[in-house]
């Protein structure tokens, strides 16, 4: 048995593996383990291909956020759409802009990996789960009989909103928007309230999009106390 599956099979509930595998996904873990063997490919742990079924289970997720594949640039990239392991994505750092446009707020991320989105149910799902550097769409072929039967389950078994960045399929409870990098796409949008607005009309509970809110830091804290030395320095 290939490493990929029995880690599946290890980690990932048993209310997902019933799904999954009516879509024949572990076949699909095994032709992901092979390219992993021949190339270079984001996201670099083979493992993180599984993390948008990890975070949330299937009857708890109210909204998908599906875009073709993971941003090839990020090589941070933890397997959740825009998600980093370390520092945050362009892709995050352009949501961050536009939530602190929407709600008039300053915050700044806290934490890149975007888990805390996840884990209200939200599934953060990549249409190809891999990308070669500097070829984004390279697999995406190889998935998309299985993206397109995923997300067919979610609308005939369960009402969910579904937001799409640059993935084309449009469904009934839907918010699309172009993916967040150029200045015409999320920006000026009103993208999260919208969701919320949608959700709330469908009797769920709205998404908590702030809580990617940062405190302050120990890091922060002594910047502060450095800056506000020099300052009383300055004044003598």
């Amino acid at each position: 048995m290939s490493k990929l599956v029995r880690y599946y099979l290890d980690n990932i509930s048993k209310e997902w593996q019933e799904i999954l595998g009516k879509m024949k996904y572990p076949r699909l873990l095994m032709d992901i383990e092979e390219e992993y063997q021949k190339d270079y490919l984001v996201p670099r742990n083979m493992y993180d291909v599984l993390a948008p079924f990890v975070y949330c289970q299937p009857h708890e997720v109210r909204l998908i956020i599906v875009m073709n594949a993971p941003d090839c640039a990020n090589s941070q990239s933890n397997g959740l759409i825009c998600g980093s392991h370390k520092g945050v994505s362009n892709l995050a750092y352009n949501m961050v802009r536009e939530l602190q446009a929407e709600y008039n707020t300053d915050i700044q991320i806290a934490d890149g990996s975007l888990k805390d989105w996840a884990k209200q149910g939200v599934l953060l799902l990549n249409a190809s789960p891999i990308s070669k550097p500097s070829q984004e769409g390279y697999y995406t072929e190889m998935f998309v009989e299985f993206t397109n039967k995923l997300l067919d389950h979610f609308e005939y078994q369960q009402n969910c909103v579904f937001w799409h960045l640059g993935f084309d399929r449009p469904k009934k409870n839907y918010y699309t928007a172009l993916i967040p990098m150029k200045e015409d796409g999320i920006f000026g949008s009103d993208v999260f309230l919208t969701i919320n607005a949608v959700l709330v009309k469908m009797k769920k509970e709205p998404i908590d999009w702030l809580k990617i809110k940062r405190e302050k830091s120990l890091y922060d804290i002594r910047k502060f106390m450095l800056k506000a030395g020099a300052s009383r320095e300055g004044s003598r």
